[in-house]
């Protein structure tokens, strides 16, 4: 059976730290240390922190974290390490078989190895001497929710959409058929999507796919 994940307040970490006896006060100045592992499972998620954190020497399988910002991880390794709405988040000498970043600004990844990486509408992350293998060096490098990555494909969606509403009025002036304007809005609605969708499916199985190049430091 999974270990099910257990999810933990700034509170719930407040009462670890007093019944583990954990080091530090949970300042800038004096965070609390997590050394080994101690008290946390192999999953789980921390919601809703600001305490000062700094987790060391551990190994987990699944942790997310959700709304937190100022915590600093060294000399960790991770099956999958996931930052929702998260900043300040600090990962040093640590290895992650997955990282996901999702609306998370601001974090900073120091000397870590990091197989394989997904982005959502995330920005200003910092990976400093990091080793990437190939696809995640070039998921580093975009945003599957960006704007500006679908500026494209959408400027190509409108024009062909714009061309096959004039195609189809057109049509019905040269040959004097009276205008159903419901046919019309209904074909090209439909034509329109059609369109886009295979668009943007040849442009998301484009930039999906992994790059040929040997793996080096990023």
């Amino acid at each position: 059976m999974n270990e099910k994940e257990i999810i933990y307040s700034e509170d719930d970490i407040r009462q670890l730290s007093t019944t583990l006896q954990w080091q530090g006060s949970g300042t800038e100045h004096d965070p609390l240390i997590i050394p080994n592992k101690t008290g946390l499972p192999e999953k789980f998620k921390i919601s809703s922190n600001e305490l000062y954190i700094k987790i060391i020497d551990c190994s987990f399988d699944y942790v997310i974290l959700e709304k937190c910002r100022c915590i600093s991880i060294e000399r960790c390794t991770f099956n999958h390490l996931g930052l929702v709405i998260s900043s300040n988040i600090s990962l040093k000498n640590s290895s992650l078989s997955s990282l996901h970043l999702s609306f998370s600004y601001y974090n900073h990844f120091d000397h870590c190895t990091i197989s394989k990486i997904s982005i959502l509408s995330s920005k200003k992350n910092e990976f400093q001497d990091c080793t990437l293998d190939a696809k995640a060096r070039k998921n580093l490098k975009r945003d599957i929710f960006d704007p500006s990555s679908l500026s494209k494909p959408l400027l190509v969606g409108s024009i062909a959409s714009m061309l096959m509403i004039i195609m189809f009025i057109s049509y019905y002036l040269i040959n004097t058929i009276p205008l159903d304007v419901n046919l019309l809005i209904t074909i090209s609605i439909f034509g329109s999507f059609s369109i886009f969708f295979l668009i943007m499916r040849n442009y998301l199985k484009k930039n999906s796919e992994p790059e040929s190049s040997k793996s080096r430091e990023y």
